[in-house]
């Protein structure tokens, strides 16, 4: 008669498991490098002009009347994009006041302190809500979302995550 004998070292089991433990404890290794992938999308979706999922942005006044890059003017916006790392969290964005009217879009006009943190921050304070000939500006400002991923990007961040949990 044939014996099949399983041995368990839960010695291995136990050394396995507090490894592992140790590890979720401060994913911070991890995150980091899922950070500076979200933060080299962003940098893309500036350089392109699109946003993350690979639709152009709507040209700025700016950039129809005299030229360059939408999002780029001096530049502050898009040098501004950080990435902050916790043993548990990750956060990429931007302390400039803007940076959500820019990405969401104002979804109608700037009315009350959005529009004096708007005009201000952007140099049209004084403007009272009129173009410079007087007539009414467009109502709201067009989302150009520049932080986000791509849909492929997800396998990039599980591979990651995955390899990172096996490495021990």
């Amino acid at each position: 008669m044939a014996h099949v004998s399983i041995t368990i070292d839960e010695r291995r089991i136990k050394l396995r498991m507090h490894t592992l433990h140790e590890m979720l404890l401060d994913l911070s290794p991890v995150l980091r490098q899922l950070g500076e992938i979200v933060h080299a999308r962003a940098m893309q979706s500036f350089d392109e002009g699109k946003g993350p999922e690979g639709g152009a942005w709507r040209p700025s006044d700016r950039v129809r009347r005299s030229g360059g890059k939408t999002l780029i003017d001096t530049g502050t916006l898009r040098n501004s994009i950080n990435v902050q790392v916790s043993a548990k969290e990750v956060r990429i964005g931007t302390p400039v006041v803007y940076g959500p009217v820019h990405q969401f879009g104002s979804g109608g006009p700037l009315s009350g302190g959005t529009a004096q943190m708007v005009s201000k921050t952007i140099g049209r304070a004084g403007k009272k809500g009129r173009g410079s000939k007087g007539s009414p500006r467009p109502s709201g400002i067009p989302a150009r979302p520049y932080l986000g991923l791509k849909l492929r990007d997800w396998g990039e961040l599980r591979t990651l995550v995955a390899a990172y949990l096996a490495q021990h």
